[in-house]
Order: structure tokens, then C-alpha cells, then sequence
């Protein structure tokens, strides 16, 4: 595990675990650390901004390459790039005049990573839960069918 720390957002980054690649916030004590982790969270809440960083995971990617294959219109583009700089989760590189765009950490990366894992555990939960009471229910009227049919 190696210990990274944000100090630029004031967050601290406890560890990232290398064998699951798996980045895990500290407990924010006061109430500015909460107040930044939720002003982080509302960046990630945009959908275009998450589907924009979910493309940077493959590396650096130009500003033309992420218009043409998000089809994201240029304005809005830009809009998000600058929130996404501004809350320092992308790092620019400018050649000529083309602008490259790549994830600032690998903090950053590793939280990006795990999103669709916590989304598919709690999604595999929820559907294990929902067949779970699916069989009880069925299970229910079987024996609410057998009973009546014993009555007649």
C-alpha cells in the first residue's frame, strides 16, 4: 500500500492498495474536509464530466478526440474541461494548437476504476436480493395454491 495525499484539494488519500489498484479516502474530521469531498462528488455527479474522465483512463487524449468521440458539442466541452481543471482532476499539455488532456493522479485513477466495481457489487447485491424475495413470494403462493386447493 503507498500513502498518497491531495493537498492541493485538502483531501488525504489514506492508501492505494496496488494488489486491487483501489484508492480509499480518510475519514473527513471537520467540516471543511467534508464540504470539499462533497464539492468533489458534485464534479463526478455530472455526467459529462464522468463520462469525459472514464475517457482519460486510456491515457492522454486531445480535445478534438474527446468532442468526437463523446459527441459532446465544443461549448459544453470546454465548460466541463474548465470545472474538470479547476478541481484539479485533469492536467493539460498543449502542442501547437491542439490541447491534450490527461488524469492529474493516480489517486484520481484508481477512484475512477472503482466506481463501475461499486456500481456492479451493489448492483449484483441488489438483483441476489430481489432473487432472494422473488423465490420466497413464489415460494408463498405455492403454499397459498396448495392450501386453497386442499379447501375445494
Amino acid at each position: 500500500m503507498v500513502l498518497h495525499q491531495n493537498t492541493e484539494a485538502g483531501l488525504a488519500w489514506d492508501c492505494m492498495d496496488k494488489s486491487t489498484n483501489t484508492a480509499h479516502l480518510s475519514a473527513p474530521e471537520p467540516l471543511n474536509e467534508t464540504s470539499e469531498l462533497c464539492r468533489l462528488l458534485k464534479i463526478l455527479a455530472n455526467p459529462n464530466r464522468l463520462r469525459i474522465l472514464l475517457f482519460l483512463l486510456e491515457g492522454e487524449v486531445s480535445v478534438s478526440e474527446i468532442e468526437s468521440s463523446l459527441k459532446i458539442k465544443q461549448p459544453s466541452l470546454s465548460h466541463e474541461l474548465k470545472k474538470l481543471r479547476d478541481a484539479d482532476f485533469v492536467t493539460t499539455k498543449r502542442q501547437s494548437k491542439a490541447i491534450f488532456y490527461r488524469l492529474k493522479s493516480d489517486a484520481i485513477k484508481s477512484l475512477l476504476v472503482s466506481i463501475p466495481r461499486a456500481l456492479n457489487a451493489s448492483k449484483k447485491a441488489y438483483s441476489q436480493q430481489s432473487l432472494s424475495t422473488a423465490t420466497r413470494t413464489r415460494d408463498t403462493r405455492t403454499l397459498e395454491c396448495g392450501l386453497f386447493a386442499k379447501i375445494l
